[in-house]
């Protein structure tokens, strides 16, 4: 259980975190918010947090180049991948 997870739980752990601002009114920006906390509280690192005011749950649903919403999160995402294992 989190609640329970020691201060080093993610030490050494690297996250990328997306929210989109209309899931749940906000909520889910604001639960990622408090996660983003969680993680840095418990020894991992958030390299980016991308907060898209206009996109809805999920990134691949609500932000895609098919569906003429911006896609500069998605890009964002892949990016971050290709530099898994290279210099941060």
């Amino acid at each position: 259980m989190l609640q329970a997870a020691g201060t080093d739980a993610y030490e050494g752990a690297h996250f990328w975190l997306y929210c989109g601002g209309q899931d749940h009114d906000g909520q889910t920006c604001r639960d990622m918010e408090k996660m983003e906390r969680f993680i840095v509280s418990h020894g991992g690192t958030v390299d980016a947090f991308n907060e898209y005011p206009q996109g809805g749950h999920g990134i691949f649903s609500t932000v895609n180049p098919g569906n003429g919403r911006s896609n500069t999160e998605l890009a964002a995402m892949l990016d971050y991948i290709d530099s898994i294992g290279n210099e941060r």
